[in-house]
């Protein structure tokens, strides 16, 4: 199914490496409902070939391969799609791992019945090649499930943190954060396409736990943690400690969650 890929040149993705920092299967695992989301909703069946965008650890494309479905899943980061091959070796799935860019897909056009991501592709900046490779790569008729967060979500919130920590992540045209920016995004192309918002959150024993869980492991703060100065760092932290504290509430079993404006979109290609 790899082949050249027909569309038009562009630079890669920035920062592939980024992705191999900190230890992002603690991310993956706060993420597996919205993978079992994506998964329930484009519904895979047995024989199909499926496209998990931005695989990382496997979360979605390890789902998909137990309806029976013929599995591939691409991402940049080496170690994530060894961590990938790893699970799905243990699971005993055959899952196709592929290191290769959203922005230039290598598989030829039509090659997949679905195509899933999980706050992968809607973090890759230059969002209209991202769905231009989305798009091309889907059979007609075909559907894609893309989850990501809305612009005014508690993540969109931190992200304003973001710029300094790591200024590459951050697109001119955020073109996946709303409904309207969806719909324009896709709106040169031909399909048809729904934006729902569900409900999300990140949960953990408390704030303190939380923010350490963050700082600690997620690939984008590690990386800062590495090239930030005490005093950069120390505001990024203490922004992000901040935000978490205002919007943070409590559970019934004494922990904290921190709710998430979370958008499903789907897309469905034209026949």
């Amino acid at each position: 199914m790899v082949s050249t890929p027909s569309s038009s040149t562009s630079s890669p993705s920035p920062a592939p490496w980024l992705w191999d920092d900190g230890d992002y299967a603690v991310t993956a695992r706060d993420l597996h409902r919205l993978s079992v989301e994506a998964v329930r909703r484009a519904g895979p069946q047995s024989g199909q070939p499926v496209l998990d965008l931005g695989t990382g650890t496997g979360n979605a494309a390890l789902l998909a391969a137990r309806t029976g479905a013929r599995v591939t899943g691409v991402d940049l980061a080496d170690r994530l799609l060894e961590e990938a091959r790893g699970r799905a070796a243990d699971a005993g799935l055959a899952i196709d791992f592929v290191h290769g860019d959203l922005h230039a897909l290598p598989f030829a056009d039509g090659s997949f019945d679905v195509a899933l991501s999980v706050s992968a592709a809607v973090l890759v900046p230059g969002a209209r090649q991202t769905a231009h490779e989305l798009v091309r790569v889907l059979r007609p008729g075909g559907h894609a499930v893309v989850v990501g967060w809305h612009e005014d979500s508690i993540l969109g919130r931190l992200s304003t943190h973001f710029p300094v920590v790591s200024p590459e992540l951050i697109a001119e045209d955020p073109g996946w954060y709303s409904p309207d920016r969806v719909e324009r995004l896709f709106a040169p192309h031909p399909v048809t396409v729904a934006v729902e918002e569900i409900p999300f959150g990140f949960e953990a024993a408390g704030e303190d736990e939380l923010v350490a869980r963050m700082t600690g492991t997620h690939p984008v703060l590690v990386d800062a943690r590495a090239r930030l100065d005490d005093d950069a760092w120390d505001a990024v932290a203490d922004g992000l400690r901040a935000t978490i504290h205002e919007h943070a509430r409590p559970t019934d079993d004494g922990g904290v969650r921190l709710p998430a404006r979370c958008l499903v979109v789907e897309i469905l290609k034209d026949a």
